[in-house]
């Protein structure tokens, strides 16, 4: 060793065990974020949670509204709607993603079988060439290949970050699908029979103005009343029966975005609608059991 040091030479096994070492120690080098701002937040939670803090309520809130058909309405919604499903498809890919990361800093083992077979059918029928064939024979290979990345400049690392950090984001992206979905799906069935109930009140009033004109026609017939008075009640009627058409257009539209959003069929959509026909959907009201003095008095406006 002397020799070659002597000479200005090192063992190229010296100089790898070397660079290995110096590399070690840079395993750290690569893009460091800059450590975020927070602000300053209290110790404890201040206020009383909501329903003691647990989420366990909040998954059959809809049921307050005690209308199965909206149940079954945005269970189908959340199990057929295209906007959910790719939702929930990347966050698989997601997860996919943060396995493939995370192994990309372990060893990693390989392994490949084959088998070939050479030579002569024993079958085979006799010819002027079969002396010249080899012998059936079969020959199995079995390879093993092992490898292992050092993560030397942290790339493992920060890629297993990045993809843990993608998945957190498309959990949130997929739970806020679902809570947008839900909402959609509960405002257009609860539209629904809003504007169930004015085509029913246009209906009546329909049948009222057309009541009067008749009425009124009588009247003008015997003298009793001016013709115009029976031209304003048959413009009502027109008005009312415009209404009612209108009201009606209205429904349909309403029924089409439900389609669109629980992917059921139009005609099996409008038999629940018609077959079922609970009054509207109320929530359940908020009891507040008590109420703390000092609460009130932080009240500027107390």
């Amino acid at each position: 060793m002397g020799l070659f040091a002597r000479h200005g030479f090192v063992c190229p096994l010296v100089r790898l065990l070397l660079a290995m070492f110096w590399l070690g120690g840079c395993s750290g080098i690569g893009f460091q974020p800059p450590p975020p701002v927070v602000a300053p937040v209290p110790n404890q939670w201040q206020a009383v949670l909501p329903h003691g803090g647990s989420a366990l309520q909040l998954a059959d809130w809809w049921s307050r509204f005690d209308d199965p058909l909206l149940l079954q309405l945005l269970e189908t919604s959340a199990a057929t709607h295209p906007t959910l499903q790719r939702a929930l498809a990347a966050v698989r890919e997601a997860r996919a993603t943060l396995v493939v990361r995370q192994a990309d800093g372990q060893p990693r083992v390989d392994g490949t079988v084959s088998r070939m077979r050479s030579g002569n059918r024993s079958d085979a029928p006799p010819g002027p060439m079969s002396a010249m064939i080899l012998p059936e024979s079969t020959t199995d290979t079995i390879a093993w290949d092992a490898r292992w990345e050092l993560d030397l400049f942290g790339r493992v690392q920060h890629a297993t970050a990045a993809a843990s950090a993608r998945l957190e984001e498309r959990l949130d992206n997929w739970h806020e699908a679902r809570v947008t979905l839900a909402a959609e799906v509960a405002g257009q069935y609860v539209q629904y029979r809003a504007g169930r109930q004015l085509q029913e009140s246009f209906a009546q009033e329909l049948a009222s103005r057309q009541e009067t004109a008749r009425l009124t026609a009588i009247a003008v017939a015997a003298g009793l009343t001016a013709p115009v008075d029976l031209h304003l009640a048959r413009a009502r009627w027109s008005e009312a029966q415009a209404a009612l058409t209108a009201q009606q257009a209205a429904c349909a539209l309403t029924i089409k975005a439900l389609v669109s959003l629980t992917g059921k069929a139009e005609p099996e959509l409008r038999a629940l609608l018609q077959a079922d026909a609970p009054p509207m959907p109320q929530p359940a009201a908020f009891v507040v059991e008590s109420l703390p003095a000092d609460w009130l008095a932080q009240r500027p406006d107390l």
